[in-house]
């Protein structure tokens, strides 16, 4: 296994750090001062990474996603429903963060995050023409909601099967 960068290293401390801390306090009163003292990171190192605790969520979510465009990549010939499976897969990897974002009503993270990835999703070919705006909003809201509400609250189907329900609608519409 790789061994993780200095850089690397305090970032992991801090994500982690703040995610126990949102795990038993309200994101608001978490502060950089108790952050960084309870990873054992110094405040310039922390300010050298980021410059809001929102920052330290939106590179773990970068992270998330580099993970998966990775998989994506190996894969020849791309089908929707294998960009939705590990999609799910990656997200239900983590769902521990969808659910702290759902409970500190910060989900608006997800969605940004969504928004500048699909881009780079779409660009894979996986449709077979150029989409709009509308519609990449369209894919993007439905489809975090469907993850958000998957992972937090009825995530009783497997991954293939809630693609499957997405696929199904789309072929209905069709």
């Amino acid at each position: 296994m790789k061994q993780r960068s200095q850089a690397e290293q305090s970032k992991y401390l801090l994500t982690e750090t703040l995610l126990e801390m949102m795990e038993t306090q309200a994101f608001e009163s978490i502060t950089i001062k108790a952050l960084t003292e309870r990873a054992g990171i110094s405040r310039l190192t922390y300010y050298r990474h980021f410059k809001s605790k929102e920052d330290v969520i939106l590179e773990h979510i970068s992270l998330v996603f580099e993970r998966y465009f990775n998989e994506i990549r190996k894969h020849k010939t791309l089908t929707l429903k294998t960009a939705l499976v590990l999609c799910f897969s990656y997200w239900r990897n983590d769902e521990r963060l969808a659910k702290l974002l759902v409970k500190h009503q910060l989900t608006g993270l997800l969605y940004q995050s969504f928004s500048k990835y699909l881009e780079v999703v779409l660009s894979l070919a996986i449709l077979p023409y150029e989409i709009s705006h509308f519609q990449k909003k369209f894919i993007e809201g439905g489809l975090v909601t469907v993850m958000i509400d998957w992972m937090s609250y009825s995530n009783d189907k497997s991954e293939t099967e809630v693609a499957d329900l997405i696929i199904e609608l789309v072929s209905i519409l069709e």
